[in-house]
């Protein structure tokens, strides 16, 4: 009962709001007050993380994209080879949530393409694998079993190669005609795109290397050569979108935080002004009454 009567009571409150508040509401003005300076300090501390963090990023991330980009061209084609039944999307996505579009659009872009491929039929069999924890949740609720793999708690400090190399080794195993990765690409702290980026199973990738490779001098057992170039290339993909994605996942938690936080400032002032009126109000009310109690008693 006491619960439900501080819900209708907050209800009222929240009512009268067009019309004003009066002096008895002082108690939830400051309870919203409190609540409003509490999540304005967490969001100017993510804030001031995210700000600290990004310079560092992008300079990591100028650095490595001439490294990705040596092998882009590797197993690509410019239209999709026949026979494709069983796709594996994965999802290079945040460790940690407030992060705005970055946060949110992969876990979209996613969720829509399998459920495109599965009703019209173009690809019956889709697999999902997840970095990232916030991005996990997201996923899994929407595609529930579909998700085969999330690796999480991965990317507290800068990702490496080795941990590139890492998830390409544990890759191997795993049955796929088809692979798409989807990632946010950085242009600077206001601007990032999500992206995807194909690359097909070993068997077709050795198919295209036939008319690639052919240019390049090659020493050894050219079998070896491909089956360890295409596992380099995995884990360079790898690599690089965890950067892309990273410096986008700081750029935009800067930005939303930013916002999150100013708007806080506004709430607290509005809420600090509202409850300094009505305490104005109650203590004149209250030297009104006594005032006219003291004219009552003279009379008398």
């Amino acid at each position: 009962m006491k619960r439900v009567q501080a819900r209708n009571t907050l209800w009222a409150t929240q009512k009268r709001f067009q019309g004003g508040f009066v002096p008895s509401d002082m108690p939830i003005i400051k309870r919203k007050w409190r609540s409003v300076d509490v999540v304005g300090k967490i969001t100017e501390t993510m804030r001031n993380v995210a700000a600290g963090k990004l310079p560092s990023t992008e300079r990591f991330l100028a650095s490595t994209r001439p490294f990705g980009g040596s092998v882009d061209t590797f197993f690509e084609v410019e239209k999709q080879p026949e026979g494709i039944q069983r796709t594996c999307h994965y999802v290079i996505g945040c460790e940690r949530g407030l992060c705005g579009v970055v946060g949110a659009s992969g876990p979209k872009k996613v969720t829509t393409v399998v459920r495109n491929l599965e009703s019209s039929g173009e690809c019956p069999n889709n697999d999902v694998i997840i970095l990232g924890k916030k991005t996990m949740a997201k996923v899994r609720a929407t595609l529930g079993d579909r998700v085969k793999y999330g690796y999480i708690g991965m990317r507290t400090k800068m990702p490496t190669f080795a941990m590139s190399l890492e998830l390409a080794d544990r890759f191997k195993g795993f049955e796929f005609d088809k692979v798409v990765y989807y990632y946010n690409y950085y242009v600077n702290s206001t601007t990032f795109s999500l992206k995807t980026l194909e690359l097909y199973n070993q068997e077709i990738s050795e198919q295209i290397a036939e008319a690639q490779f052919s240019m390049y001098d090659q020493e050894g057992d050219e079998a070896i050569i491909l089956s360890n170039f295409y596992e380099f290339k995995q884990a360079v993909v790898l690599y690089t979108l965890q950067l892309e994605n990273l410096a986008s996942e700081m750029g935009s938690r800067l930005q939303s935080m930013d916002g999150a936080s100013k708007t806080c400032k506004e709430k607290s002032k509005m809420y600090e002004s509202v409850y300094q009126r009505l305490r104005k109000t109650k203590i004149t009310n209250e030297l009104t009454v006594l005032s006219t109690g003291a004219k009552l008693a003279k009379k008398k």
